[in-house]
């Protein structure tokens, strides 16, 4: 209704798919609609679905979790407030499964959530998608060996304080890939970048930023310390 709870401690789940049931389609194998997300210490991984956890229309609270390989995208957000922390997110493609991770880590759709101590890794796209007007707070996270480490897109702005970017085939992305939208935006600060094959790249419509220091009202927006 919009407000139910569920709360997962220590779950371990993997092997599920997709499910159409009463009119709704539920494109992953942990499904939430209209409800409030507590996840902790769970492992979650080798979904056959689209997606191995969607949300749709909640808030979340995800900490301690490990997110693993999907046929799409790991863990896919929309219309979702919240705050995902200490968590891994890996697109490994292990040689024990046929399944290939085709999509990104974590992909956001008008969603506002504050990111911290989190890792991205391994993703044929994206380590982290920003888009459909998204707001996202990334802060002391790693992004390792994807092929965009972090993209902002289509709307969206992704504030980016600390962390690493190694190995991607690019860092940062911002662009516009829905006419509809405006371009992305991302702003970043101390981020340490090695062994990308691009740190960063943006079209004509968006804008990457470097920044000394970030607004303080930004962290207090996402519910953060400055």
């Amino acid at each position: 209704d919009g407000h139910t709870p569920c709360v997962l401690n220590g779950l371990r789940v993997s092997g599920g798919s997709r499910l159409w049931l009463s009119d709704r389609y539920h494109s992953a194998m942990l499904s939430f609609h209209d409800a409030n997300v507590t996840m902790i210490g769970c492992s979650i991984g080798a979904a056959f679905g689209e997606d191995g956890v969607n949300i749709k229309r909640g808030e979340v609270d995800i900490q301690q979790c490990d997110f693993r390989d999907a046929q799409d995208d790991i863990v896919d957000l929309d219309q979702v407030r919240g705050r995902i922390n200490e968590c891994s997110f890996s697109a490994l493609q292990r040689a024990d499964t046929s399944m290939i991770a085709n999509g990104d880590c974590l992909d956001m759709s008008g969603s506002r959530v504050a990111i911290t101590n989190c890792i991205f890794q391994g993703a044929r796209d994206k380590g982290l998608s920003v888009g459909e007007r998204s707001e996202a707070f990334v802060r002391s996270s790693s992004f390792l060996n994807n092929n965009t480490g972090l993209a902002s897109k289509d709307g969206s702005m992704a504030y980016v304080q600390g962390g690493s970017f190694q190995g991607n085939r690019t860092g940062l992305s911002a662009f516009r890939k829905k006419p509809v939208f405006e371009g992305g935006k991302i702003q970043w600060q101390g981020i340490v970048m090695g062994g990308n094959g691009t740190d960063h790249q943006k079209d004509g419509h968006s804008t990457i930023t470097t920044i000394d220091k970030l607004d303080p009202m930004i962290a207090r927006k996402f519910g953060m310390d400055p």
